[in-house]
């Protein structure tokens, strides 16, 4: 049976990122990420992340976070093939590229009001970026309810992005073991099926699967249809032993949320619906 990974509790991230090459004066464009996580109880916790990533030429949008060491919760594969997952080993070696733009103060607003991020220095690379915790009752779920994420601008000019969360979901199956408490121990040798209620209506919907095991992690996107499956071929790559699945409904946006001197600055938004759980691989 499997037990929650952590409690519930709220994350929040914004920074922005550029080419420590260009200094400043490179191609900008923002991630903008908010995550209701719930582990094993019926209430949500919120997760936002948001950064302007490095220059497009350098690497895929979604690598901004990861390589900046700047969020409690990995980018997932935005820019990974649908249906398709793949294994990442290790920290990537250019995090040193990266110079994190500081948006000025940052503020995550819901239905129940605003609330305001705390500047935050990056693990990797240089400059700010903005990240709070909040509790239940600061910042909850509602779903279809609409969230904004505004920054009154600094080195990156001010920006507002609107978001709309998806609708709930619930896991079914990990493989064999039904979701409660306990730790789920997946063998590393057989597919792992996965299944979750209800599948989703809305066509911008598309689910993301997780599975970390030390320094390594299999990342999943698929379509949000009530099953999936990681093949067993994913899963002998992963170091055995204790694990974390995530498993989150996500809805993503692209827009454009201003303009610098290198020109527009396209913006890449997530809201989505996460479930983490404790696991053993063996």
């Amino acid at each position: 049976m499997l037990r929650p990974a952590a409690p519930l509790s709220s994350l929040a991230l914004l920074a922005l990122a550029a080419s420590s090459a260009a200094c400043g004066q490179g191609p900008l464009g923002a991630y903008l990420d908010v995550a209701f996580e719930r582990s094993g109880d019926p209430t949500y916790a919120v997760t936002l992340a948001s950064a302007v990533v490095i220059d497009a030429d350098k690497a895929p949008a979604w690598m901004g976070l990861d390589r900046a060491g700047i969020s409690a919760v990995a980018a997932p594969a935005v820019d990974a093939a649908l249906e398709v997952c793949r294994v990442e080993t290790g920290v990537a070696s250019d995090v040193a590229v990266l110079r994190l733009m500081d948006p000025g103060p940052a503020y995550l607003g819901g239905p129940a009001g605003e609330q305001a991020l705390t500047a935050t220095a990056p693990a990797f690379g240089e400059g700010t970026g903005y990240t709070a915790r909040f509790e239940s009752g600061e910042i909850d779920y509602q779903p279809g309810g609409g969230y904004q994420l505004r920054t009154d601008g600094m080195e990156a000019p001010p920006f507002s992005v609107n978001l709309i969360a998806p609708a709930e979901f619930s896991m079914e199956t990990l493989g064999f073991v039904t979701p409660g408490p306990g730790t789920a121990v997946l063998p590393s040798t057989t597919d792992l099926d996965l299944t979750w209620a209800p599948a989703s209506t809305d066509p911008e919907d598309e689910l993301f699967v997780v599975l970390s095991a030390a320094e390594s992690r299999v990342v999943c996107r698929a379509k949000d249809d009530g099953a999936f499956t990681i093949k067993a071929k994913y899963l002998e790559e992963l170091p055995l032993g204790a694990a974390t699945l995530m498993i989150e409904r996500s809805r993503l946006v692209k827009l454009d949320v201003g303009t610098s001197s290198a020109g527009k600055i396209p913006a890449r938004g997530r809201i989505a619906l996460r479930h983490r759980f404790a696991a053993e691989l063996q």
